[in-house]
């Protein structure tokens, strides 16, 4: 049997970094299953290694693709058979990007018939970063306030709708207005446009001078530092991403701060 694969080569060679192949579907293994991907995302993180970084830990050529939604279509030996016809995310499995994936039975998950592909195949970065970071790492509280910058992402939106349901507020860092009133019908707190004011000043402003209990940078640079200028004393700031592909000062963060 024979299955369409993306895989991408090492950075800077003369030809295509990515090709698109055929290969031969290998026999599974006691605890496996094979799953037919309906529908798999390109999430930012699939383009880091893509464009050269995580060679030291990754064997190419490989397959990109952390995330994705398929259906169970075999299983091997000791997995269960009532997992075929069954929508699952192929957790921690080869590359979603090709049309079979291989995965252990133990780490598929399955998905909800109320949940859509669409919906269901971004599930596994982003929605559960977020609801980890919030629930776990932070815990942060009803009466607590999170600052996030990139807030209009797909991360920064998760932030904002979890503060909903857990009872936190966000003030949610953009750099257009056009964004303001839809964030803050998504449930933000507070809408600080940094193109238009400080940030320190603005958030020093609605906590009544105390600052964030906590923040999140995905951005980086002097975009953090701002982040973390602007959290309380003795509070959290979290980098999780670095949009800016600038690392964050942390030798100024803990000299001025």
């Amino acid at each position: 049997m024979y299955a369409q694969v993306v895989r991408y080569y090492q950075f800077g060679d003369p030809q295509n970094v990515l090709k698109v192949e055929q290969r031969i579907i290998e026999p599974l293994k006691q605890d496996e299953i094979l799953v037919k991907m309906d529908a798999r995302p390109i999430n930012p993180s699939d383009l880091i290694p893509i464009r050269g970084a995580y060679r030291h830990r990754i064997c190419l050529p490989a397959v990109p693709g952390y995330e994705g939604v398929g259906t169970v279509v075999e299983t091997g030996p000791l997995a269960s058979s009532t997992l075929i016809g069954k929508r699952v995310l192929p957790l921690r499995g080869e590359g979603t990007w090709q049309d079979y994936v291989i995965s252990r039975a133990v780490l598929a998950i399955e998905v909800p018939d109320q949940i859509n592909d669409d919906a269901a195949s971004r599930l596994y970065i982003n929605p559960i970063t977020a609801w980890v970071i919030c629930t776990e790492t932070l815990k942060i509280t009803s009466d607590q306030v999170l600052l996030v910058n990139a807030a209009n992402s797909s991360i920064g939106r998760l932030f904002i709708q979890l503060s909903s349901l857990f009872g936190f507020r966000v003030i949610a860092i953009i750099r257009h207005t056009r964004y303001a009133e839809e964030l803050l019908n998504l449930g933000a707190w507070h809408v600080i446009d940094s193109s238009r004011m400080s940030i320190y000043d603005a958030t020093m402003s609605v906590t009544n001078g105390q600052g964030a209990d906590a923040s999140i940078d995905s951005i980086g640079g002097l975009d953090g530092f701002e982040l973390a200028r602007s959290t309380r004393p003795g509070g959290t700031f979290l980098a999780l991403g670095l949009l800016s592909g600038t690392q964050v000062d942390w030798a100024r963060i803990s000299k001025e701060l």
